[in-house]
């Protein structure tokens, strides 16, 4: 049983999944996907974002929720690539229809960690936001069915803010692209 839990958090580790992502086909074509090139014409038309979609009290939570999924180890992480900017960004223009599913997730989150924990999910220690998120990956949160959506959807946002072209406002400083360089 304990070798099960240590597989498991190794299989989580974030560095493992950095090396898994790096080698995938997928990230050989990403940038070219997602319009990316050397030029300088794919930074962020400014440096200061403004949210478009997200209240403030949402992106605090999806700022937790993506530190969580790609954390800081030593390496930057979502937080420092600034994920949150591109998934506000990215549900004000491209992602419109996923509108709904992200104010309904959040505000189920948030009531799921009062529930559980007596506070909102970002003020909950990171031990609970992972059980919180783990729950929901694994969707084992009965009172919660669209859980396990929410969070997959949420991942994979996670995953595209982290190795967008920074000019969709993720991708802070190229972070993302300098963790391929491992």
């Amino acid at each position: 049983m304990k070798e099960d839990s240590e597989q498991i958090g190794q299989e989580l580790s974030r560095r493992r999944f950095v090396k898994i992502v790096r080698d995938s086909a997928l990230i050989l074509i990403l940038p070219r996907t997602l319009g990316c090139s050397s030029r300088r014409s794919d930074e962020r038309p400014s440096s200061t974002y403004q949210l478009r979609f997200l209240t403030q009290a949402e992106a605090e939570t999806v700022e937790a929720i993506t530190a969580r999924i790609i954390p800081s180890d030593g390496r930057p992480g979502a937080q420092e690539a600034r994920v949150v900017d591109f998934i506000d960004h990215m549900l004000a223009t491209t992602y419109v229809a996923q509108q709904q599913a992200y104010r309904e997730g959040l505000l189920e989150l948030d009531q799921l960690s009062r529930r559980r924990f007596g506070r909102q999910f970002v003020a909950v220690g990171e031990k609970e936001q992972d059980e919180l998120l783990s729950g929901m990956e694994r969707q084992e949160i009965r009172e919660w069915k669209e859980a396990g959506d929410f969070f997959s959807t949420i991942r994979l946002h996670t995953i595209e803010g982290m190795f967008s072209a920074p000019k969709y406002y993720g991708n802070a400083d190229r972070l993302g692209w300098q963790l391929l360089d491992v």
